[in-house]
């Protein structure tokens, strides 16, 4: 029950789009601020921010019940640099979870319904060093790749999602597969994404 109340109060939390730059930041990059986590991001100014549950892609956080207090993404139909390829959606999700410990908070990253799941060598952006999880997912004609990263601070687990789905060749007339070049260059963006986060310690006392 407690768990509960704590997720509905992260859920609720206030947050703002910010324009003051950082030590990493883009000029041509729009901001996010989660002002009570006190995490903040930037995103391309032609992604889609949602601070819901609006999303492109439907990724193994969204699939365990966590929900995202916020999303940068792209999809088929929206800001897609590619148009016209097989390329699904892109999304980059953050999700502050309450969690007892750091080893908790890595195991939220790690997806218990891929067989081969397992925490990866951690990895540091802009200062924050995160626990760093791969997953992968295919169903009909659709691939998921996500790369999963934690970071834990006074109680809390945040959870960020690198996601990208494509579907396969052939699956809608007048589409082209999407090259390799273009899915780097999208992986690309989602790490720039996440090599802009910081995480402002709360007052624990």
């Amino acid at each position: 029950m407690l768990s509960s109340l704590l997720g509905l109060l992260f859920l609720l939390a206030p947050v703002s789009v910010w324009a003051q730059p950082t030590a990493t930041a883009r000029s041509d990059w729009k901001g996010f601020s989660d002002e009570v986590g006190g995490v903040k991001f930037q995103y391309p100014r032609r992604w889609i921010l949602s601070e819901g549950n609006k999303y492109s892609v439907a990724t193994s956080l969204t699939r365990q019940g966590i929900a995202p207090l916020a999303a940068a993404y792209i999809g088929n139909a929206d800001s897609n640099p590619y148009p016209n390829t097989t390329l699904v959606g892109a999304e980059f999700v953050y999700a502050p979870r309450p969690a007892a410990s750091n080893e908790a908070c890595s195991e939220m990253i790690v997806d218990k319904e891929w067989p081969d799941a397992k925490l990866l060598a951690p990895e540091s952006f802009n200062g924050v060093t995160f626990a760093h999880a791969k997953s992968a997912d295919n169903w009909t004609c659709h691939y998921l790749r996500e790369d999963l990263y934690s970071a834990y601070r006074g109680g809390t687990c945040y959870l960020f999602d690198l996601a990208v789905e494509t579907e396969c060749f052939g699956a809608v007339d007048g589409e082209r597969q999407l090259t390799n070049a273009e899915t780097a260059d999208i992986q690309a963006t989602l790490n720039k994404i996440l090599s802009t986060v910081s995480i402002h310690e709360k007052d624990t006392k």
